[in-house]
């Protein structure tokens, strides 16, 4: 049974410039006519300190009107504020009817991204430099991504659902045939970012198949590697992203101009043409997470089940005191991921190294 989607309540619940858009329906002389609930200066006052405020905020604002030439025309003191902007001027009285209302909404650029907490967060601060509203589904009890909240999180809004498979910092798995659903019930014109960072680690699992080893037929699809992980370039930050030849024009839009060196790419293709130190890296990832799972196994810990090069437990204390604990050791081990405050995420390293953990962490116990 999955979790819930999040529900906000207080200060997380206020709108914010990032993610609103100012829609003012038919503020016109007509409308006022038969007013008397209210002060009808005092309404006009209102609304126009309301647009003045979202002017100062850089809020989007669409001005609109309904028959204009029986309403009359957008009240004087509100059009002073946007004096360039020509209000549209519907003949339906539902304002969501006219579609150039829904088009210049939609050119706003207000649109959501959904993703898993906790993920790998970059895309997160990215999100939120364009001012996109970023909404965080937590994982569902098994850790996995929480499909079904975050397919009720999605609306016509989303431009973008992030999955990370195997997922950072949880080492774990959402199945394939799950995901594959879950795509197909998405909103047309919402893309999917499929990270596969740690497919290399992956090896044989009948939950698992890279949608780049088998695609889906879906444009919005888009698939990314790293060379940071199994190749070691982590300091080189080279990736890659696979797409349907439209989708890849689209983000080509966005690219940086001096993203990459000529040095960074050779590196990468010898990577890629070495496939003997990518088996034996992948051989010796899997023993030695096999003996990680072993030893936590033998001191009776609950391990997140890992598909990657490193694992997630549960240390039945505070983890900020186990990363404390750990220091004075002279380790360095994950940091804090909310809100699994007493889970600690271990890379594997070497023999000794994972020799050393055991010990400091015996001595912790």
């Amino acid at each position: 049974m999955t979790e819930p989607a999040p529900f906000k309540n207080g200060l997380n619940a206020l709108l914010t410039p990032q993610d609103s858009v100012l829609i003012l329906i038919d503020h016109q002389p007509f409308q006022f006519a038969n007013l008397h609930s209210h002060e009808p200066m005092m309404i006009v006052n209102n609304v126009i300190g309301l647009a003045k405020a979202a002017k100062i905020f850089n809020v989007p604002t669409i001005l609109t009107t309904v028959v204009e030439d029986r309403g009359g025309k957008l009240i004087k003191g509100l059009q002073e504020v946007f004096p360039d902007q020509k209000p549209i001027d519907r003949t339906w009285i539902n304002t969501w009817e006219d579609a150039r209302v829904v088009e210049a909404v939609k050119k706003t650029g207000r649109r959501k991204l959904v993703m898993a907490a906790p993920t790998f967060e970059a895309i997160d601060h990215y999100a939120q430099v364009v001012h996109a509203n970023v909404i965080k589904v937590p994982l569902a009890t098994n850790f996995a991504h929480d499909l079904g909240a975050m397919l009720r999180a999605a609306g016509p809004d989303t431009g973008l659902i992030y999955i990370c498979n195997p997922n950072n910092p949880t080492a774990n798995l959402t199945p394939r045939k799950d995901l594959e659903d879950f795509i197909s019930k998405l909103p047309k014109n919402t893309y999917v970012l499929m990270d596969e960072a740690y497919h290399d680690f992956v090896g044989a699992n009948p939950d698992y198949v890279s949608f780049l080893e088998r695609p889906v037929d879906d444009s919005r699809v888009i698939v990314s590697r790293t060379f940071s992980k199994i190749y070691g370039l982590a300091g080189m930050r080279m990736g890659y992203a696979i797409a349907a030849k439209q989708t890849a024009a689209q983000m080509r839009e966005h690219k940086l101009d001096d993203s990459l060196n000529v040095f960074v790419m050779r590196c990468a293709l010898t990577s890629l043409d070495d496939s003997a130190s990518h088996q034996q890296a992948q051989q010796r990832n899997t023993a030695d997470r096999d003996e990680f799972m072993k030893q936590a196994a033998a001191r009776k810990l609950k391990v997140i089940p890992s598909s990657t090069n490193f694992a997630m437990f549960n240390a039945n204390r505070p983890v900020r005191s186990v990363i404390e604990h750990f220091r004075k050791n002279n380790l360095a081990i994950g940091r804090p991921f909310p809100p699994l405050d007493t889970y600690t995420r271990i890379s594997l390293g070497t023999t000794d190294q994972m020799k050393e953990f055991w010990r400091v962490w015996d001595a912790l116990s």
